[in-house]
């Protein structure tokens, strides 16, 4: 008997070495070859390889350096779960995947540079950026500088990378800690085997539900950048949206209201943004309207929030069409109350009064130009909320408080309420 147990734990031991050294060993063998595939982007690196009798393996000290950034990106930890023993075998030796599978990484951590990307190496990824991403702060183009000056000098977060028998297609969640998180997910992304893992262009395809949640980066970005050019968060959130206009100017596109709107909002206050964007269509799937479907077509299907918001769309300006100057008419003075000339108008009210027109017609001027009419059905601290009739249905606008520089309420007898040249 005592034989026997020796015996027996003699072939435990060697059972459990051979599975370590084989699991190391294809690990390995594994990262080779991803070094491998990688060897023209960067260089990766890594210290220790790791595997438990669960099936997991681990890979510690990672570290991934793109020839197009000057810092690496490190991982104190990846682990690859493939939902148990029977599953770790064909995907270390075949590279096949299992139905079930997860990869997360611990401890991922980024260092902030002025110059995080090179120029030399990389004059495609900066002409890009700074066509979509030309952000304005104080005179500049935002930077790493200033989000180093904001005491943000890293970016550390998780990311889980995952497939499930009850969630089929590729769930990607990255967590960033106070500055927010993404996820995304790709229900019919179906890959069976590493590589196909590895390519974006087979992974991303179809319909891609985004979510962005911001831990409170985008209301310290917006103060910075307002305070740097001295000017309201307001005034620096339109000179970000004229910036968006001007490539999507030049092709003959401009966003709706509501995207326009949106983006300002987000850029101001931050919060959580869900849509579900098609990675593989022109402008990632938002809806191009022609110039003469303002009021009726296909709109992107998002929520802020948790509230839905409509008319959210790209619409395509007239080619060749003359800039045509509109005079605007002087709005009449307001007759003093008690004379004959009273009767139904538009009449200016202070701030003070917003919430006492709640349900009025009301007509408000921003400080872009844009004018809005409409039924006052929401007023908040930040925002008035404006709706007006659209193809028998009702739509909302929210509009900006510091953006407002004139607010009239549509009735017959005006009030003491003097005009106001900035809304709070």
């Amino acid at each position: 008997m005592k034989k026997l147990s020796v015996f027996l734990l003699i072939v435990v031991i060697v059972g459990y070495a051979a599975f370590k050294g084989g699991a190391w060993y294809q690990t390995r063998q594994a990262l080779i070859d991803t070094r491998e595939r990688l060897d023209e982007m960067g260089v990766l690196r890594w210290s220790g390889i790791g595997s438990g009798l669960s099936g997991q393996v681990s890979v510690s000290g990672l570290q991934w350096s793109p020839f197009a950034l000057s810092s690496p990106i490190t991982a104190d930890r990846v682990v690859f779960r493939p939902g148990g023993v029977a599953g770790l075998w064909p995907i270390l030796s075949e590279g096949r995947l299992p139905d079930e599978w997860s990869f997360s990484a611990t401890g991922v951590q980024l260092m902030l540079k002025d110059e995080l990307l090179q120029d030399w190496i990389a004059p495609d990824h900066r002409q890009a950026l700074v066509q979509w991403l030309q952000i304005p702060c104080g005179g500049r183009v935002l930077g790493v500088s200033d989000l180093r000056q904001l005491g943000i000098g890293q970016l550390n977060g998780d990311l889980t990378l995952r497939s499930s028998a009850d969630r089929p297609g590729i769930a990607l969640e990255v967590n960033a800690g106070a500055l927010g998180s993404i996820d995304l997910y790709a229900p019919q992304a179906r890959p069976s085997t590493l590589s196909e893992l590895r390519s974006a262009e087979t992974l991303w395809t179809g319909p891609v539900q985004v979510t962005l949640r911001d831990g409170g980066l985008m209301r310290k970005l917006s103060a910075w950048c307002a305070e740097q050019g001295k000017q309201s968060k307001s005034a620096w959130t339109a000179s970000v949206l004229k910036a968006l206009e001007k490539p999507l100017a030049a092709m003959r596109l401009a966003p709706s209201e509501q995207l326009a709107s949106l983006y300002r909002t987000f850029l101001r206050d931050g919060g959580a943004l869900s849509t579900t964007l098609q990675v593989n269509q022109p402008f990632w799937g938002v809806p191009v309207r022609a110039p003469d479907q303002s009021g009726e077509g296909a709109s992107l299907n998002a929520r802020y929030n948790g509230n839905g918001v409509p008319g959210l769309y790209l619409s395509r300006t007239e080619p060749d069409a003359p800039t045509v100057v509109t005079p605007v008419e002087p709005e009449p003075e307001s007759p003093a109350a008690g004379t004959a000339s009273d009767g139904p108008a538009y009449r200016a009210v202070g701030p003070e009064a917003y919430g006492d027109q709640l349900g009025r017609d009301v007509r408000i001027e921003l400080d872009t130009g844009r004018v809005v009419e409409g039924r006052l059905s929401g007023v908040s601290e930040h925002v008035l909320e404006v709706t007006r009739m659209m193809d028998g249905g009702e739509v909302a606008y929210p509009l900006d408080r510091e953006a407002i520089v004139r607010f009239a309420v549509w009735r017959a007898v005006p009030t003491d309420s003097a005009d106001t040249e900035k809304g709070q």
